[in-house]
């Protein structure tokens, strides 16, 4: 088998488990709709500010929406009954333990004061004018 072929087979191998794990389909089908809703609201309204508004406050939902509602609350079933870590909100008492030492420095950090200080230049503030 060719190498192109092999490394072609990988990547869609890895694609499809990446988009399978994730919630990216549901994203862009929650992007569709949105964008079904905006098309349908502005036709009716003819005004952008009044179709996103419309859009994006939840009072008018879709066929769409709802589906995208259901498919979401499935999606986090399904994560909580085969991982139920996420119900304890990851609160593990090993975090609370965690120490950080203090950190310590070997050897000596050396400052010329004499370069430093000629880069600082006074200069006068004049006072502040009523």
């Amino acid at each position: 088998m060719p190498k192109f072929l092999l490394k072609n087979f990988q990547l869609s191998i890895a694609l499809l488990a990446m988009c399978a794990t994730t919630s990216i389909p549901l994203g862009v089908l929650q992007v569709g709709v949105w964008a079904s809703m905006f098309e349908n609201f502005y036709q009716e309204t003819q005004s952008i500010f009044l179709s996103a508004e419309r859009t994006f406050d939840g009072d008018y939902r879709c066929s769409g929406c709802e589906l995208v509602s259901e498919l979401g609350s499935a999606t986090k079933e399904a994560i909580y009954q085969s991982n139920p870590s996420f119900e304890n909100n990851l609160s593990f008492p090993l975090i609370s333990q965690i120490v950080v030492s203090r950190p310590s420095f070997e050897g000596n950090i050396l400052v010329r004061l004499d370069s430093c200080l000629k880069s600082f230049v006074s200069v006068e503030t004049p006072p502040p004018q009523a």
